[in-house]
């Protein structure tokens, strides 16, 4: 077999579900299809801005995801993506390419912000004040992520590390689940293990991987 090719299975395939009653519960990873399938949201978004001229960034748990990982977080429950806030009615104006023919989503206004829904993922798009303009001479700051190239903010790594605090290369769930009060709650160090998996043995159980000093996964050493 030609050794450039990579097969991978779908959702389908692999008998698994992106839903929160399927594979997204607390202590467990999401499925390979899953990350994928999130991914490809965030890529059409990204691209969609980029093709219209306009800049967006991954913000959030989207651009911590794409610093450790280059892709999203393995227990990730959403997507973040920003765009100045002057910009905010200019982004209004893509609903149409969103809403197209086989595009996959559905658009929610709310005041201040958009979501865009795909199957089982949401996709957030908010004004943030840091969001940063095409300057002169200022090239946009671009991170690798699930095999392409997209824009987030200045330094991405000290943007994580000045939103969620200095132990932001620890692993850590969702807000939600460890029960912060919102996602721009500082992630003290005080957290240290997984939470329990509510499936205890399965193969998709965080919590037999210590989430502290090791960026990609690997069995503890016993």
């Amino acid at each position: 077999m030609n050794s450039s090719y990579v097969l991978e299975y779908g959702c389908k395939d692999a008998g698994t579900t992106c839903s929160t009653k399927g594979i997204r519960q607390v202590g467990k990873a999401l499925s390979k299809c899953c990350m994928k399938e999130l991914s490809n949201d965030i890529k059409v978004v990204m691209r969609t801005c980029r093709e219209n001229g306009m800049l967006c960034q991954l913000n959030a748990g989207t651009n911590l995801g794409a610093i450790k990982f280059n892709s999203v977080l393995p227990w990730e429950l959403d997507a973040d993506i920003s765009v100045h806030h002057s910009n905010l009615t200019a982004f209004d104006k893509l609903k149409s390419n969103f809403l197209a023919k086989n595009s996959g989503f559905t658009w929610k206004s709310y005041q201040g912000h958009v979501n865009l829904f795909s199957s089982n993922w949401k996709v957030e798009v908010y004004p943030h004040v840091l969001v940063n303009l095409s300057l002169p001479n200022l090239s946009r700051t671009i991170i690798e992520f699930d095999g392409e190239y997209v824009e987030t903010a200045l330094s991405p790594g000290l943007f994580g590390r000045n939103l969620y605090g200095k132990e932001i290369y620890q692993h850590v769930q969702h807000w939600s689940v460890i029960a912060k009060k919102d996602a721009w709650d500082i992630y003290s160090g005080h957290v240290k293990q997984f939470p329990r998996c509510s499936t205890p043995g399965h193969h998709a159980c965080l919590d037999k991987f210590k989430p502290d000093g090791n960026l990609i996964f690997k069995e503890p050493i016993l």
